[in-house]
């Protein structure tokens, strides 16, 4: 159970922002209706009879006793004449000592000090009016479709969003061609280790005449130019 002491909330100043300040008793029926705390049984206690524009309740109120309405859910509950709604409050902590669910919002030290001995929790108006605000802010957010998150987007996602932003509808594009196959290396050809070539033979009648002589000759021994290379000339002679 919440029991709020409502005039105590409603002159805190520089905690709630510009777009919900100087709110009344409605504006804040209305904040609770979209707070943490709109499962909550609550009652706003308020000092001085039931407001005047609340017509059906004057007779009610000129009858000298505690009057109450319900709003949305909410019980505001006026005090008596010669009653402050402090006595009232501490009378409902008193009727419901001992239940550890109540909660008492007031910053008012005489109402704390009662919530904590009757075993209720107090707490502070100025925290109370943060928790309206961030719960207020956070129930404006639009809610985003459930594909918001999912990428990438397919094409009727992409032109919700266009759409959304302005910008007309997506435009069809020819798909590009794949990329060019890389290329197939070309291995080098392998390396012919040619015969070394004979030196030249300085006569062409040696061949045929060494074949008649029948003797095993190398060719390459009659390299003139292999045996001169050998030798070292003669040095010049001397004066």
């Amino acid at each position: 159970m919440l029991i709020i002491d409502a005039y105590n909330v409603l002159n805190v100043q520089g905690v709630l922002p510009p777009h919900l300040a100087a709110p009344e008793l409605l504006d804040l029926v209305r904040l609770l209706k979209t707070s943490r705390y709109r499962n909550e049984s609550t009652v706003l206690v308020c000092d001085g009879p039931l407001a005047s524009q609340t017509r059906p309740n004057q007779a009610i109120a000129a009858s000298g006793r505690t009057t109450s309405i319900s709003l949305d859910s909410v019980r505001l509950v006026f005090s008596r004449p010669g009653q402050e709604a402090d006595d009232l409050i501490e009378e409902l902590l008193l009727h419901h000592q001992g239940s550890s669910s109540i909660t008492m919002v007031s910053s008012d030290r005489r109402l704390i000090r009662s919530a904590r001995k009757w075993g209720g929790r107090p707490l502070q108006a100025s925290t109370f009016l943060r928790h309206l605000t961030a719960d207020h802010d956070r129930a404006r957010k639009p809610e985003l479709p459930a594909f918001a998150q999912s990428t990438p987007l397919n094409r009727s996602d992409l032109a919700y969003w266009m759409k959304h932003f302005g910008l007309g509808a997506p435009v069809d594009h020819p798909p590009s061609p794949p990329p060019p196959p890389p290329p197939i290396p070309t291995p080098e050809p392998a390396k012919v280790h040619k015969p070394a070539q004979p030196s030249p033979m300085l006569d062409p009648s040696l061949p045929p005449l060494i074949k008649e002589s029948g003797l095993d000759i190398d060719l390459a021994e009659l390299d003139m130019h292999r045996w001169l290379s050998d030798i070292q000339p003669f040095p010049p002679p001397s004066s």
